[in-house]
């Protein structure tokens, strides 16, 4: 069968079959590899070019493979589907897991620099995503390419774009990773996305501290419209675009105004300068004749000082325990 084929390269392991169109300019000669058979499993073809799969006329490689009874597989479409499969069960262990912990929503982290200490509620800088499901585990895994780094070996690399190192491997004879399930879904999904899934889900059984909760309410009123009117308990009424920031302003230091962006129209009462109108003032927001009643209190800014007394309070009560 492989005589039939123009153009091969044995490679260790591999046996990759080129394009027949063979590129050449002043620089370079380039031969693109479209299948490739293992030596130890004559009797599969793996196709290395995704167009390939969803063209209407297939390459001449392609028919030839076909024409002798072997049907190209769709190796990056396979281990796609084996990471995806992982994806499903280590983000599920990874929710239940943590479904009770929520301190995180509200957990600060405290730098020191030689002339200066830096203070900041890390999830607050996603509060644009709360009471959104961020979770695609179909497209998270199509970001991974196929990358031939060692091919003699019977293993291929799996990187996020084309110009990153490899993210982790995959050895086509044993059919498995080189890293553990738990790293797979650290890789496709990072730590701050993992954060977000995991807050949704608590959001939907109710678990989340208001101040997440009012957030979310807040996006979720403002999905598909183009914009909204939010009035604040001393009766001022502003016009604005449907953005969480055109009506919070919300500080990774954990203070939380009524946003003061140029595109809001106040419609009574008077403009709201920069920071200086908290966000406990906003009373509701409505569209047409929807109206969200928004619980002020929720919104009261964030305190470091504050949660660093109460996380000092809660290690003297474990110790006292212990």
């Amino acid at each position: 069968m492989l005589e039939d084929f123009k153009t091969k390269l044995e490679y260790g392991k591999a046996i990759l079959i080129c394009d027949n169109d063979i590129n050449l300019n002043s620089y370079t000669t380039e031969i693109r590899p479209k299948l490739m058979l293992l030596k130890s499993e004559p009797n599969k073809i793996y196709g290395l070019d995704r167009y390939e799969f969803n063209r209407e006329y297939k390459s001449e490689v392609f028919k030839t493979a076909e024409e002798n009874g072997l049907k190209p597989i769709d190796i990056t479409g396979v281990i796609r589907e084996k990471i995806r499969n992982i994806v499903e069960i280590e983000l599920q262990k990874y929710i239940d897991k943590n479904i009770n912990n929520i301190d995180y929503i509200t957990e600060f982290t405290v730098r020191e620099y030689p002339n200066y200490t830096t203070k900041s509620f890390e999830f607050l800088s996603e509060s644009n995503m709360y009471g959104k499901d961020i979770r695609n585990d179909e497209e998270a895994v199509k970001k991974y390419y196929l990358a031939l780094k060692q091919i003699d070996n019977g293993i291929v690399g799996l990187y996020s774009d084309r110009y990153s190192s490899t993210s982790f491997e995959y050895n086509l004879e044993k059919q498995e990773f080189n890293i553990s399930d738990e790293e797979i879904l650290k890789r496709v999904y990072s730590d701050k996305q993992l954060k977000l899934i995991l807050a949704y889900e608590q959001y939907t059984r109710g678990l989340t501290p208001p101040i997440y909760n009012e957030i979310a309410k807040i996006n979720q009123f403002l999905e598909n419209k183009k914009s909204v009117t939010f009035e604040l308990h001393n009766g001022t009424k502003i016009k604005a675009e449907s953005h969480l920031s055109d009506i919070l302003h919300i500080k990774d230091t954990g203070e939380i105004f009524i946003s003061d962006r140029y595109t809001n129209k106040v419609i009574e009462g008077e403009p709201i300068g920069y920071c200086k109108c908290l966000a406990t003032e906003l009373k509701c927001l409505k569209y047409s004749k929807n109206e969200l009643q928004i619980n002020s209190e929720a919104l009261k800014s964030l305190k470091i000082e504050e949660k660093q007394e109460e996380q000092i309070l809660e290690d003297e009560e474990d110790e006292e325990e212990i």
